[in-house]
């Protein structure tokens, strides 16, 4: 739930889905879609540039009562609205500045709470209230808006499928809201294709299927979007392309590279030397020390049983790098 109210009832009122919809749709009859551009994204780095344009779209929504704006590090998007003591109150996530998609989608569904509950429009299912706010964005004109915010973007976005859900959307995933945002542009006599000259490029396929024609001047926020795309993709061929090539000629160099060569050999010889002289010397220890420690001390015992274990891991090893050695010998 994202926001939080001191509303309990509503004159004796229940408001049914239906209900809530057809208000909607005559609240924002004369609405027109809107298609966002560099000029309405703007820069949103700073709080009071994000606070004017929440302001911009409240008088989208017709939001008559004042709204109260605090920033938060510690909130997750979409952010919070609080409408206590008649007072309507927006906190907002601080990762907001800089992000103008995201903050943009963001505002436009806090402001779609603060619409309702200011206008006392809220449903008994707090679900069903988030289904209604989704909504209510759409009503407004502000689908795409909404729809361009709901992915941080870049390649991993190409690849989610469009049950992924968003941060910035409360009830649908990605692919319902854009059905639902669809239908309503098809209903206004919209043109479809147009809505993808605005839209982000891995959100394009969930509007319309039409591509951009070349000549059309596509908005920069969708031109650049599409460049980081691309220069990511590129990097993840190129990473992916020297991977390749580096585990290719490891494998060549381990195909036709000499494998018993003379520098290995005497590698093997010369360790396998320096571990006979150690078993040696330790097989001399063991029995030195059976000869001068007393047999019936327990102490005595571990000594001596110590002693054998290593002497035994030394054999091993040295049995080992010796058989290994005379197989390479003799594959000469």
């Amino acid at each position: 739930m994202h926001y939080q109210s001191d509303i309990t009832s509503f004159s004796d009122k229940i408001w049914t889905r239906d209900e809530i919809e057809r208000w909607l749709g005559k609240r924002f009859s004369g609405n027109t879609i809107l298609m966002p551009t560099d000029d309405f994204y703007g820069k949103l780095q700073t709080k009071k540039e994000l606070e004017e344009f929440c302001n911009e779209l409240k008088k989208i929504y017709k939001i008559r009562k004042n709204i109260t704006y605090s920033f938060s590090p510690d909130i997750k998007a979409p952010g919070r609205c609080s409408y206590v003591d008649n007072r309507l109150s927006l906190i907002l996530p601080m990762y907001y500045l800089g992000l103008p998609l995201m903050a943009a989608a963001g505002c436009s569904h806090l402001l779609a709470h603060a619409m309702l509950l200011s206008e006392k429009k809220i449903h008994i299912d707090k679900q069903e209230d988030e289904r209604l706010s989704d909504l209510a964005t759409i009503y407004a004109g502000l689908g795409v808006v909404q729809i361009n915010g709901s992915m941080r973007g870049g390649l991993r976005s190409y690849i989610k499928q469009s049950n992924s859900k968003s941060a910035v959307i409360g009830y649908f995933n990605v692919g319902q809201y854009s059905a639902r945002l669809r239908h309503y542009i098809h209903d206004r006599d919209f043109n479809l294709k147009k809505a993808t000259f605005h839209t982000v490029p891995w959100l394009q396929r969930y509007i319309s299927s039409a591509k951009p024609h070349p000549a059309q001047k596509l908005p920069n926020f969708v031109s650049s979007a599409k460049k980081r795309t691309l220069r990511s993709l590129y990097s993840v061929i190129a990473s992916a392309t020297i991977i390749i090539v580096l585990i290719i000629l490891l494998l060549l160099g381990t195909i036709f590279s000499p494998v018993n060569t003379d520098k290995e050999l005497k590698l093997l010889k010369s360790s396998a030397t320096e571990l006979r002289l150690a078993y040696d010397g330790c097989i001399s220890r063991y029995q030195k020390l059976q000869e001068e420690l007393p047999a019936d001390e327990i102490s005595s015992v571990r000594l001596l049983s110590y002693e054998q274990n290593r002497c035994k891991s030394l054999e091993n090893r040295y049995n080992n790098l010796s058989n290994e050695y005379n197989k390479r010998l003799k594959n000469l």
